[in-house]
């Protein structure tokens, strides 16, 4: 009896045996190469002899209900690779999962291989769901699928067999491939619980689950949902361990999923954590941890249950420890890429709304290894109705002190998006150049005066724009002039928008920006140029968002081009925690992308290594770790006189090639130097647009 248990007490069991049913054909057409055999299971081999399959509902007795609020309920399938295991192994998981998120678990009992073959298992599971709804009273949206192991197989495979919209699926070390060749399963077995498995052992699990003519199938979505077709699942959280031996496998099971389009996997991985670690030690931090996660599923609206299915296990924050950058216990290198974009793009509604773009981004770069995104957290409009070529729109500030709310929302989102893809964000503040507005527009509100905007390329209208960059050079560095007319008024705006950005409360994930481990650091402008007051005001600023957050990095922006004097004039402020360098060698005038040959490069690879060693050097000096947050070569066909074929996919051939040569034998080479400062590296390759994106970003 369950009250016997002292570890159980507050809780109460009641057993139900489940009658035999049908599979209704709306299911019956998603069961694949299983259909014949799972039409006949109430009637043929799998079927069972009477209600005996017996489902056990565990609740916490401590738990209170409330009038009017939908029941929900969560129906568990346990591990034991379909040949060991059974209801009661898995009472603690159950009495984790009930407490955890004050909903009755209804532990499955499903028979075992080798007396029942497949698809027997996932029988069995139809007929609990169908209990659920058709004898205990749920809606389908109140009923969460889970499971442990061979439990989350099972659980996907119910999912894949109903494709009902069920509240949701929490899968603890799932099952997702038969094959188990992948690296983890060497390097990870020595800490495992699991022991070594060979899919062609006459002898394994699956040999015994299977009948003879079924064991060639191991890309069966429903055996190995690594390979199914998952576009449309529910909210869904994983948890792995990452001294699992299925760890690489559960890494591309995700990395697949995303990039069909699910945005509501949240996955976690759990340091020093093996083999379904929730289930053992339940006092011990992971586990701990793992079951605050879980929580909050019991949540009783919609958009609660989003929010929650949103809330990854928050990871330490990103920190500087003397030159070298660490998250929690381990040194943290940054190897990230541009995403300006990110703000507009995760706007609900609106001309530059594209969160599915979102998605297919992130996953693609995180499946490169790319662990940061650089954004920008700011965007200004023009009094004058000012819109020169390149200009982002719609902006987050169209008047000072002024916000267009759907932007601010499109920030919350995107960084609400972040930790399910294991990555962090330099956010920054403001910007020097006009492509957002930037310090020029802060100080032509301060002034009401029009912006001398520098000549640049039109590609909608073929030619250059008139203008002078020096002029406008200098009417911008009145932004950072404390004897300016300007500065009051424009520091003000700047200030106001500081206090308001890091003083916001994501509401996507009900995070404070403030303690948000998605963010990696502040930056208080990209790319602010040589003033003689630039070093001042680096100064005061950094100490303002020390003063409204003392937890996150904060770094300048800067470019370094300019050597060690301006190096340390723009890291010297006691509240800067990264230093930061741009290396643009098009740009700078070190490289020629019409040279067909290899001298041009590898003079500009010369260029970076020259760079990133004084850089390298000047910031040992400061005891600050440095960050490469932007280089790049343009792309094949950039330049004046490119016009649209500029931005059509195809003209990221050779150049692409030659940017990642330039990070390799530029940036490398460095960071490998022993105890260096330098802290990883920002490319600035933007993804190419979708051609019926085309007119718009132009």
């Amino acid at each position: 009896a369950l009250e016997s248990l002292p570890w159980a007490i507050g809780y109460a069991r009641t057993e139900y045996l489940v009658p035999n049913v049908g599979i209704e054909p709306r299911h019956l057409a998603n069961s694949g190469i299983w259909a014949e055999k799972l039409d006949a299971a109430s009637k043929g081999p799998f079927s069972r002899p009477g209600p005996t399959l017996r489902l056990d509902k565990i609740v916490s007795t401590r738990n209170t209900t409330t009038t009017g609020v939908r029941r929900k309920a969560v129906l568990y399938m346990h591990g034991g690779a379909f040949v060991t295991g059974g209801r009661f192994d898995n009472l603690p998981v159950a009495l984790s999962l009930s407490s955890s998120t004050e909903m009755p678990v209804y532990l499955l009992d499903y028979r075992l291989a080798p007396a029942t073959k497949y698809p027997g298992q996932l029988y069995d599971a139809y007929c609990a769901f169908r209990f659920l709804v058709d004898n205990l009273g749920y809606s389908i949206g109140d009923i969460v699928f889970a499971g442990d192991s061979a439990g989350g197989n099972l659980a996907l495979a119910l999912w894949q067999l109903t494709r009902e919209p069920v509240a949701g699926l929490v899968l603890l070390s799932p099952r997702v491939d038969v094959v188990s060749a992948r690296r983890s399963w060497k390097t990870n077995i020595e800490w495992d619980i699991l022991p070594e498995y060979n899919v062609e052992d006459p002898g394994s699990s699956l040999a015994q689950l299977l009948e003879q003519g079924d064991r060639q199938r191991l890309e069966d979505p429903f055996l190995a949902p690594i390979h199914a077709s998952l576009d449309a699942l529910p909210p869904t959280l994983i948890q792995a361990g990452t001294r699992e031996v299925m760890l690489d496998d559960i890494r591309e099971f995700v990395r697949r999923v995303r990039l069909q389009g699910n945005t509501d996997v949240v996955y976690t991985e759990y340091a020093g954590g093996f083999h379904v670690f929730q289930s053992f030690s339940l006092g011990a931090a992971n586990s701990v941890r793992a079951w605050k996660q879980v929580q909050h599923l019991g949540g009783t609206q919609p958009e609660q249950r989003q929010r929650v299915m949103a809330m990854a296990e928050a990871p330490p924050l990103v920190t500087a420890r003397g030159t070298r950058l660490w998250r929690g216990h381990s040194e943290y290198y940054i190897s990230g890429a541009n995403y300006w974009q990110a703000m507009n793009l995760g706007m609900a509604v609106g001309e530059s709304s594209d969160r599915a773009r979102v998605h297919e981004d992130l996953a693609q770069l995180q499946a490169i290894g790319i662990n940061t995104v650089r954004i920008l957290a700011s965007s200004e409009g023009s009094q004058f109705g000012e819109d020169p070529p390149g200009r982002l729109r719609p902006v987050l500030m169209p008047q000072p002190n002024s916000y267009n709310q759907s932007a601010l929302h499109g920030l919350d989102w995107f960084l609400a998006q972040l930790p399910k893809y294991n990555m962090t964000a330099v956010v920054s503040l403001g910007n020097y150049w006009t492509w957002s507005g930037g310090a020029a527009q802060l100080v032509s509100w301060a002034t009401n005066t029009s912006i001398p905007y520098p000549a640049q390329w039109d590609p909608v209208a073929q030619k250059m724009t008139a203008g002078d960059y020096q002029k406008y050079l200098d009417y911008t560095n009145r932004f950072f002039d404390p004897n300016d007319a300007a500065f009051p008024a424009a520091q003000q705006i700047y200030r106001n928008h500081i206090a308001k950005i890091i003083g916001r409360i994501n509401t996507v994930s009900a995070r404070p920006y403030a303690s948000d481990p998605a963010i990696l650091a502040w930056e208080l402008m990209n790319e602010p140029q040589r003033s003689p007051h630039v070093g001042r005001w680096i100064a005061d600023i950094a100490r303002l968002i020390r003063t409204l957050d003392p937890r996150h990095l904060v770094t300048p922006g800067a470019e370094c081009k300019d050597g060690a004097e301006w190096f340390d004039a723009m890291h010297r402020a006691p509240d800067i925690s990264l230093a930061s360098c741009h290396f643009w060698a098009a740009n700078w005038g070190l490289y020629n992308a019409t040279d067909p040959t290899d001298t041009s490069l590898d003079g500009a690879i010369g260029h970076m290594q020259r760079f990133m060693r004084d850089t390298a050097t000047w910031a040992h000096s400061l005891d600050l770790p440095v960050a490469l947050l932007e280089f790049g070569l343009g792309r094949d066909a950039w330049g004046p006189g490119a016009g649209l074929q500029a931005y059509q996919p195809e003209a990221q051939g050779s150049q692409g090639q030659r940017t990642r040569r330039l990070g390799v034998l530029g940036i490398r080479r460095q960071g490998k130097a022993a105890k260096g400062p330098i802290g990883g590296a920002n490319m600035d390759r933007r993804p190419a647009p979708r051609a019926r994106r085309l007119e718009q970003r132009v």
